[in-house]
């Protein structure tokens, strides 16, 4: 499928009939006469070659295409700008995947998936990346083999791309709780956002994401992050006054933003909101098994997702 590549193709088909016309009209006399009837239109279409056709590319290539500008991008893509940028995105769309698939392991994710660079345009920086499943790896996600493994990875990056609207410099829009129903997929999303917003510290000053459906959304810049990171800090965008305890393995823990994923007993993933975490209780209880007492929030079926610890997790214990 090249949608995006073919409609500009179009566009230069287009001008290249309106070229065979103008000189069919004017017929011009010498060199002189048939370069000013030709020279708008070479302008035009090489400004299509260089700028259009490799951000079609992107697109018809890419479900996430990152918009990035700044001053280290100004002039020319800056190897290192552009290899952090990527880099950020792996690291942002691994621990949404993780999060996302129950079954997925932070261990292997990147051994799962494909996670690739699709291509680079001039322009500050258009970065595109393809992220499917690898061949005979999608069943290591679900129990459920029915499911279509590279449709869900979709799915959860429409859902960031979407979270994004949702995030200005007065924080989060309380209405990103009805865009995004899954609980887990919306506070994983807005952490993917945080850590792919620029901190302005590296020459980047604003980004923007957007998918072959979907346009670019708001522009992320450093002073939306410092709000974001401030309401990510505070705990989840949902609140529940049902309180409950469950057992389960901490596998991921993010100190920053005072949260860690445990597996439940049932195979599920809980993301737990915890603000008392420091460096060595979060060493005591990676990898253990843990009970958590707190408020949670459900998704649509009723599986907790979202807790918010009322005590200090417990390591268990087994004799």
């Amino acid at each position: 499928m090249s949608k995006y590549v073919d409609d500009v193709y179009a566009r230069i088909s287009i001008l290249l009939g309106q070229m065979h016309n103008n000189l069919s009209m004017f017929k011009p006399q010498n060199k002189e006469a048939v370069n000013v009837v030709l020279a708008p239109y070479i302008e035009l279409l090489e400004s299509i070659f260089v700028n259009e056709i490799p951000i079609a590319r992107i697109r018809d290539e890419s479900n996430l295409i990152i918009h990035a500008e700044g001053e280290a991008l100004s002039e020319h893509l800056a190897l290192k700008a552009v290899s952090r940028t990527f880099e950020n995105t792996i690291n942002a769309l691994s621990e949404l995947l993780i999060a996302s698939f129950d079954k997925a392991e932070p261990n292997s994710v990147k051994k799962q998936i494909n996670l690739s660079l699709t291509g680079l345009a001039p322009g500050s920086l258009f970065l595109g990346v393809d992220c499917k499943s690898k061949n005979n790896q999608a069943t290591l996600f679900e129990e459920n083999e029915t499911i279509n493994v590279d449709e869900k990875i979709t799915k959860i990056i429409n859902s960031f791309v979407l979270s994004t609207d949702f995030i200005s410099e007065d924080g989060v829009d309380q209405e990103i709780n009805d865009a995004i129903q899954d609980p887990l997929l919306r506070d994983s999303s807005l952490l993917a956002a945080l850590s792919l917003t620029p901190t302005g510290r590296q020459g980047i000053s604003s980004i923007e994401f957007f998918t072959p459906t979907k346009n670019p959304t708001r522009k992320l810049t450093p002073a939306i992050r410092k709000k974001l990171r401030s309401d990510i800090r505070k705990g989840f965008s949902q609140n529940s006054s049902k309180k409950e305890t469950f057992f389960g393995t901490v596998r991921v823990i993010n100190l920053d933003t005072s949260r860690f994923i445990i597996k439940l007993d049932n195979g599920l993933k809980l993301r737990c909101f915890y603000p008392g975490f420091d460096n060595i209780k979060a060493r005591q209880i990676l990898d253990r098994k843990v009970m958590v007492t707190g408020t949670y929030v459900s998704d649509k079926a009723g599986n907790p997702r979202l807790l918010t610890l009322t005590d200090p997790p417990v390591v268990q214990i087994h004799n």
